[in-house]
């Protein structure tokens, strides 16, 4: 993995918006945080069933993590509470969020063509380049 791009002098509050394309995704968002000392201030936005696994869900859940359902209707409120009560600390936060909430499947190859024609079309921006 190569990381390539300017790190803010100082810590700042960072939205991490990415594709779910493996079981290490997470990772890299770790390895920026490292890169900026900030490595305790990771929020995950979490599918609801993680909760569930041992040690993890508990973790995330103390740590800040907001867990979300996907078949249910967001429920904007329980985000805002959550995430205000992280704001309130006036910590810098890394808040990561995968919104395809699944990772990529090699057998629906149009899943990831279709989120990247979505990408190019809103012209989403990155402020670090990832090459895997």
């Amino acid at each position: 993995i190569v990381i390539y791009g300017d790190v803010p002098k100082k810590k700042e509050n960072v939205v991490y918006l990415s594709n779910h394309q493996c079981t290490a995704d997470w990772i890299i968002a770790d390895m920026l945080a490292i890169r900026q000392k900030a490595l305790g201030h990771v929020r995950y936005v979490l599918k609801d069933g993680l909760k569930w696994l041992p040690l993890y869900g508990w973790y995330f859940s103390q740590h800040g993590g907001v867990y979300v359902k996907r078949s249910a209707k967001f429920d904007e409120k329980a985000m805002k509470k959550k995430l205000s009560s992280q704001t309130v600390l006036g910590t810098p936060m890394y808040l990561v969020i995968f919104p395809e909430g699944t990772r990529y499947n090699p057998e629906l190859k149009k899943m990831i063509s279709d989120s990247q024609a979505f990408a190019t079309k809103e012209g989403a921006l990155s402020y670090f380049h990832i090459d895997l």
